[in-house]
């Protein structure tokens, strides 16, 4: 038993030092980034209250009825293309959140796709909402719009920081 050696039974010495796989260099997430990922949820819960309430009041905010077959069918279309988007849109969300705090790739990802989809979404629901005279959730949509656009912008530049 005494002419077995340390180093045999691949025993870490003093000298040695053990290195864990599971723990990963952790990134210090910016005060940015934690805006970012706040005024993301602040604006997904007042999108999900409005998509909500107009839901909850049968209020459809489509323009003046018009009675062509073709339009009725764009109409459709489009209140379709809403319910999805509107899945889509708050899945990608939730995950963005959910990555950005933790500083992960793929919550960079799901940011960005999710800023694509509210520009689509915020696009669809302005051009909507033309015809309502609710004047917080035009200022609302501009607003986000412009917050989108900036944050789009700077997740962009500080994108090596979650591909490390």
């Amino acid at each position: 038993m005494e002419n077995f050696s340390r180093s045999l039974l691949f025993m870490p010495t003093d000298k040695m030092k053990v290195i864990s796989i599971r723990h990963k260099p952790r990134i210090k997430r910016s005060s940015a980034i934690t805006i970012i990922v706040f005024l993301q949820f602040i604006g997904w819960m007042i999108f999900l209250g409005i998509k909500i309430g107009s839901h909850l009041q049968g209020e459809t905010s489509e323009s003046p009825r018009i009675y062509s077959i073709l339009s009725q069918i764009f109409l459709a279309a489009g209140k379709e293309m809403s319910q999805i988007s509107f899945i889509w849109l708050s899945a990608a969300s939730a995950l963005s959140i959910i990555g950005l705090l933790h500083m992960k790739s793929w919550g960079w990802v799901f940011a960005i796709v999710s800023n694509a989809l509210w520009i689509f979404s915020m696009a669809e629901s302005f051009e909507k909402s033309i015809y309502l005279n609710n004047l917080f959730q035009k200022l609302f949509f501009i607003s986000f719009l412009v917050y989108i656009f900036c944050s789009s912008i700077y997740l962009w530049t500080q994108r090596i920081r979650f591909w490390k």
